[in-house]
């Protein structure tokens, strides 16, 4: 692993450590959102908020960041029949931005010894790439 990369790998799972009983209690709180649509936006927010303050200087992925823009886009004239559900974009974003809340409490836990990295930690370190 090249040097750069191992430093940032280290710093975040530093912070993971420290920010572990925070994600796991936001991760509790998702539970009650299972299967209801309304407020999934703000669980979303409130997730990426969390996900974003592990590695503040680096950039969330291109593509994850695109789902949860869409969240607030208004993608239809007035008027006009909405392409898809009003609700798809909060749900999709919340189930994205959740998965990698699992994954980011997953890591925490895990012990982070020599060169080995727990399962997930190359999924979890692209959601930090452009």
């Amino acid at each position: 692993m090249p040097e750069q990369l191992d430093r940032e790998v280290v710093r975040l799972f530093e912070k993971l450590r420290t920010a572990l009983p925070r994600l796991e209690r936001l991760l509790l709180e998702t539970d009650r959102w299972s299967g209801r649509e309304a407020g999934l936006a703000q669980v979303a927010e409130a997730i990426v908020a969390e996900l974003r303050a592990l590695a503040p200087d680096r950039p969330l992925n291109r593509r994850f960041a695109e789902v949860i823009d869409e969240m607030h886009e208004d993608r239809w004239a007035e008027g006009s029949q909405p392409p898809r559900a009003p609700e798809r974009p909060a749900v999709n974003a919340f189930l994205q931005a959740r998965f990698f809340l699992q994954l980011a409490v997953h890591c925490a836990k895990e012990n982070l010894e020599g060169h080995d990295l727990p399962a997930g930690t190359g999924a979890l370190l692209r959601l930090y790439e452009e």
